[in-house]
């Protein structure tokens, strides 16, 4: 199969991939906990593009500052961010407690399992559940896979669905972990409960 061709583009298209991401998550569980509020009577099947959106065309410029790389593929069928090794988003950028709790979690179990290695980091990936060009996702991941193994460096991220982890562990990721996130405050559809069994998020890795 021929994947779509990919392009790494810079900050000036950020709005755009922005547009992507936020159809790709709309039915996101874990990113309706992220963007919720008391007031949130939406389901998490069916965020409001008028929350998502400037979710996301506020903090992908700030992920290309801190030197994340953005990639697009199949002429904006699919989009994603790479972070290279050494570069990261800073632990303090964002004080809401559920990403403080996500980032503080996952740095931990990332000094134990990679234990000083480089590595890149897939910070977020998504296709416009419009496109079904086949290979999109693929062609923002195979490339880096070959970079980091030319470079003697493991890949990480995070998936924050059953499904995502399936495609992923497709891609040659395997799962080290599962956390789950939000314990006492959400209930695995992304609403507030505090009861709630709290989000499954999966840390996988590729070497």
């Amino acid at each position: 199969m021929t994947l779509p061709a990919i392009s790494i583009i810079g900050e000036e298209y950020a709005n755009q991939a922005a547009e992507v991401i936020a159809a790709a998550f709309s039915s996101s569980p874990f990113t309706g906990y992220l963007l919720r509020d008391a007031n949130s009577t939406w389901p998490s099947s069916q965020i409001p593009k008028e929350v998502i959106l400037p979710h996301f065309q506020e903090s992908m410029p700030k992920k290309l500052k801190y030197g994340g790389e953005l990639v697009q593929a199949g002429n904006w069928a699919a989009v994603a961010v790479w972070f290279p090794p050494g570069r990261s988003i800073p632990v303090d950028d964002n004080p809401d407690p559920r990403i403080k709790e996500l980032r503080d979690t996952f740095a931990q179990i990332k000094k134990q399992h990679l234990q000083g290695r480089e590595y890149w980091y897939l910070n977020l990936i998504g296709r416009h559940p419009s496109r079904t060009d086949r290979g999109a996702i693929r062609a923002l991941i195979d490339p880096y896979l070959k970079k980091a193994r030319e470079q003697g460096a493991a890949v990480w991220l995070e998936a924050i669905t059953e499904h995502g982890k399936q495609v992923y562990e497709h891609l040659s990721f395997r799962t080290v972990v599962e956390v789950r996130i939000g314990v006492g405050k959400t209930n695995s559809k992304g609403e507030f409960d505090e009861n709630g069994e709290g989000i499954l998020v999966y840390g996988m890795m590729a070497e």
